[in-house]
C-alpha cells in the first residue's frame, strides 16, 4: 500500500463528506456497511486519524458500490490503494460487485436468467443469487425488472444469514434503482430493508423503516404488507422486556392487531403456507401475553397449513423449533433437543442457513441447561459462525452462548483438556463432521468464521 500523506488523508475526509452528504449517510452508517466499528470512521473523520489498510479496503468497498469506474479510480488513489490488488481480491466481494451501467440491456435473457433463478432456489440459494446477479446484468440500469433482481438479491442474502452483504446490497440496491423502482418494487425493497435491520436485532430501524413502508403504500393506495413487519418488531421489542412492564403489554397488544390484520389479508389471497406464516407469528405474540390456548390453537392451525408446502422439510421447521423453544421454556431439555434436532436435519436439506442457526443454537442451549457442555460446545459453534446477531429464546446472542459453553468446559476440563477440544473441533470443521456439515452445506465460507470463532477461544483459555 502507498504510504499516505496527511494531504491524501485531507483530500480523502473532503471527498468522502461529500459522498456521505449527496447519499444522506451518517458515518455509524457507513461504518456498519463496511462492517467497521463507528470509532474507526469518527476517528478518521473528526480526529484525522489515518485508516489502516484494511480498513481503507473495506470502506472502498462501500464506495464503489455507487461510483462508475473513473470514480472508482479516483477513490483508489484518494485512499492509496493503488498498489494493493491482493488486498482488494481479499475484501469481502469487492471484485463480484459490477457497474449495471456497464453492461447490455437485454429484456429476454434477462427473463431467462430469472425464471432459472427462480427455479434453482429449492437447490442451491448461492447457485440462485448468481443467476439473479446475471438477470441484474442483462436487464439494465433503467429497468424495474433489473431492480427486482436485485430485491431477489437481497432477499436470499438474509435467507443465507449473510446480513452485511444483504446490507450492502440494500444500498447498491437503492443507489441505482431509486428513481426507476415501481410501486410494488419499491414496496418490497422496503420490507427487505427492514427485515435486514429486524434480523441484524436493530429494532428501532425495522421499526422506522417499516412505518415509511406503510406511509409509502397509503400514499400510493397500495397494500405494502408492512404490519407483518411491524409486528415482529414490536413483538421483539416487547420480549426484552419484563412481565408487567406497561409498555410491554402495549407493544404485544399493538402485535397482535397488525398480525390478524395480515391474517385476514392472506385469508383473502388464499396461499396457504402464507396463511400459516401469519398464524405461527400470531402464535409467538399470544404466547408473549401468557394466553397459552390461543397460542397453541394458532401454532396447530399453522401447522397443518404448513403440511400443504410442497418442500417437505420447509415451513413445518418453524413449528418444530417453536415447540423446541417452549420446550426450552419449561426446562424440557431431552424433547427440546428432538424437536431442535429434526427442524436442524429438514433445514440443512433446505440449505436454508438462518433456520440451521436457531435449530443448532436451541440444541447447545439444552445441552447448556443440562450440564452437557463438551456436546454444547459444537452445535454453539455453529449456530455462532452462521449467525451471530441471533438469540436464544429469553436467553443472550448465540456469540455469548458460546463463550459461556466455552469457558464452562475450560473451568470444568482445565486448560489443557479445554485445549484438546479446541483441536478436536477444529479437525471436525475441517472434515465436515456432525453440525458442521450443515454449516458446509448451508455456507461453506463460514467456516472461517467457525475457526475464528474457535480462535478466540484459544486465546481465551
Amino acid at each position: 500500500m502507498a504510504r499516505q500523506s496527511d494531504a491524501q488523508w485531507s483530500e480523502a475526509r473532503v471527498h468522502l463528506r461529500t459522498w456521505l452528504a449527496a447519499r444522506a449517510l451518517s458515518q455509524s452508517e457507513l461504518a456498519r456497511l463496511a462492517g467497521l466499528h463507528r470509532s474507526v470512521i469518527n476517528r478518521f473523520m473528526e480526529k484525522e486519524q489515518s485508516l489502516n489498510p484494511l480498513s481503507a479496503v473495506r470502506l472502498y468497498g462501500v464506495l464503489k458500490l455507487s461510483l462508475n469506474p473513473l470514480e472508482r479510480q479516483h477513490w483508489i488513489e484518494w485512499l492509496g490503494l493503488e498498489g494493493v490488488s491482493s488486498l482488494l481480491d481479499g475484501a469481502p466481494d469487492i471484485d463480484k460487485t459490477y457497474s449495471i451501467a456497464e453492461s447490455y440491456p437485454n429484456l429476454e435473457l434477462g427473463l431467462q436468467w430469472f425464471r432459472l433463478a427462480t427455479n434453482t432456489l429449492a437447490q442451491s440459494i448461492t447457485e440462485s443469487i448468481r443467476l439473479f446477479e446475471q438477470a441484474e446484468r442483462s436487464f439494465g440500469p433503467y429497468s424495474n425488472m433489473a431492480a427486482l433482481s436485485g430485491c431477489e438479491i437481497i432477499a436470499n442474502l438474509i435467507n443465507l444469514g449473510d446480513l452485511p452483504r444483504a446490507e450492502q446490497e440494500v444500498f447498491r440496491v437503492d443507489q441505482t434503482y431509486r428513481d426507476v423502482m415501481d410501486v410494488e418494487t419499491r414496496s418490497r425493497f422496503l420490507n427487505l430493508r427492514a427485515i435486514a435491520a429486524y434480523d441484524g436485532r436493530d429494532f428501532a430501524r425495522a421499526q422506522s423503516i417499516a412505518c415509511e413502508c406503510l406511509a409509502f403504500g397509503k400514499a400510493h393506495h397500495y397494500e405494502t404488507q408492512a404490519e407483518h413487519m411491524l409486528a415482529l418488531v414490536q413483538l421483539g421489542i416487547a420480549e426484552r422486556l419484563p412481565d408487567g412492564d406497561p409498555k410491554r403489554l402495549q407493544l404485544l397488544a399493538q402485535a397482535e392487531h397488525n398480525m390478524r390484520l395480515m391474517c385476514r389479508h392472506y385469508e383473502k389471497e388464499g396461499h396457504p403456507v402464507r396463511v400459516g406464516f401469519q398464524y405461527f407469528r400470531l402464535a409467538q405474540i399470544l404466547r408473549e401475553q401468557g394466553l397459552h390456548d390461543d397460542a397453541k390453537a394458532a401454532r396447530s392451525l399453522a401447522w397443518h397449513l404448513f403440511q400443504q408446502d410442497v418442500q417437505p422439510h420447509g415451513a413445518r421447521n418453524h413449528v418444530r423449533l417453536e415447540e423446541a423453544n417452549l420446550a426450552l421454556l419449561d426446562g424440557e431439555t431431552d424433547l427440546a433437543r428432538v424437536k431442535a434436532n429434526t427442524a436442524f436435519d429438514g433445514w440443512v436439506f433446505g440449505n436454508y442457513a438462518g433456520g440451521i442457526a436457531r435449530s443448532s443454537g436451541a440444541v447447545a442451549l439444552s445441552l447448556r441447561i443440562a450440564g452437557k457442555f463438551e456436546e454444547a460446545w459444537e452445535p454453539a459453534l455453529v449456530a455462532a459462525s452462521l449467525a451471530p446477531y441471533e438469540w436464544c429464546v429469553k436467553g443472550d446472542r448465540f456469540t455469548e452462548l458460546l463463550g459461556e459453553i466455552s469457558q464452562s468446559v475450560r473451568q470444568k476440563l482445565g486448560v489443557r483438556k479445554h485445549q484438546m477440544m479446541i483441536e478436536g473441533l477444529r479437525e471436525r470443521i475441517a472434515e465436515r463432521h456432525g453440525y458442521f456439515a450443515g454449516l458446509y452445506q448451508a455456507m461453506p465460507g463460514r467456516s472461517a468464521e467457525a475457526l475464528a470463532l474457535l480462535q478466540a477461544a484459544t486465546s481465551q483459555g
